[in-house]
């Protein structure tokens, strides 16, 4: 019986230090210095705004949320090399397409053709990823002839000196919805 007894006032403590371990972690915010990361930043979420919980992965290995009241994921962090100045800027041009659509810009052409994979998280839905767009474009430029290129979504593609990243793809996707073709809008950033 005393057996008994200590063990169950030792699963009490433990539970109890977990308990404690929990509300401090919540009521004490870690410091940026100790953690060696950017400070925590605060959303406020204007009323009847919720955004799913999903991320975006950066190319500097970080990751952002998305951003009330549209609900777009946040822009990643300009990458600084440690004692030194942030890399010099690239110019990029953004341009907006839709399917069969042909947009030009510098002297390449982007033609989108087909939806390869749209398993983006519907806004509302809580997911365990965020999900991707893959999409079939056929791509052309002043010196080279027509060919087909994937582009996912936030996946920069080097083609030459040139750097083509489909950046967003519109419509949000919503629950129990479906995309027409027609309806779907493409960004593409150019460097």
């Amino acid at each position: 019986m005393k057996s008994r007894s200590t063990t169950s006032l030792i699963v009490t403590l433990v539970v109890l230090v977990v308990v404690v371990g929990i509300i401090i972690a919540i009521v004490r915010p870690s410091s940026p210095a100790s953690t060696g990361s950017n400070p925590p930043v605060s959303t406020i979420v204007p009323s009847g705004v919720a955004c799913t919980m999903d991320a975006k992965a950066c190319p500097d290995g970080s990751y952002v949320g998305r951003i009330p009241p549209t609900c777009q994921f946040a822009a990643c962090p300009t990458p600084v090399v440690p004692g030194g100045t942030p890399p010099a800027t690239v110019a990029t041009t953004t341009f907006e397409t839709g399917f069969n659509q042909s947009v030009t810009s510098n002297g390449i052409t982007i033609i989108p053709k087909a939806i390869i994979e749209d398993s983006r998280c519907p806004i509302g839905v809580q997911c365990i990823q965020a999900g991707t767009v893959r999409v079939n474009t056929s791509l052309s430029s002043l010196t080279t002839a027509s060919a087909d290129y994937v582009f996912a979504l936030g996946k920069p593609v080097k083609i030459g000196a040139v750097t083509i990243e489909l950046v967003r793809v519109a419509p949000d996707k919503r629950s129990g919805q479906t995309l027409a073709t027609s309806e779907y809008k493409f960004t593409f950033a150019l460097r």
